[in-house]
């Protein structure tokens, strides 16, 4: 989107069905700042952060966010039966693809 080196979202809105659960929204983070993200269950903090990473996009406003900027989840998407070789396996599968190698070449 744009080479500036801080994260920024301007006038950000998200509704799911006919709830809006973001309107208007807008905040800067420069690089090095840590920022807090509090609320009640339900209020829209999970969607901003899948906003502002770039996993949804909103319903109106823009996000612009440096090339390097990342997002881990708090909670890994796998089960408890998964195996390490899984884990490390998704982990590996865009760098794989980037190179046109599966784990088994």
């Amino acid at each position: 989107m744009s080479n500036i080196p801080f994260l920024c979202a301007r006038d950000l809105v998200k509704t799911y069905g006919d709830r809006r659960v973001l309107d208007g929204v807008s905040l800067t983070a420069s690089p090095g700042q840590r920022l807090g993200l509090v609320g009640d269950n339900g209020v829209g903090k999970s969607t901003l952060l899948r906003l502002l990473s770039g996993d949804e996009e909103p319903d109106a406003g823009s996000v612009s966010r440096p090339p390097d900027c990342g997002f881990l989840l708090q909670e890994l998407p796998f089960g408890p039966d998964s195996t390490v070789l899984q884990v490390v396996d998704d982990a590996l599968t865009d760098i794989r693809a980037l190179g046109g190698r599966r784990r088994d070449q």
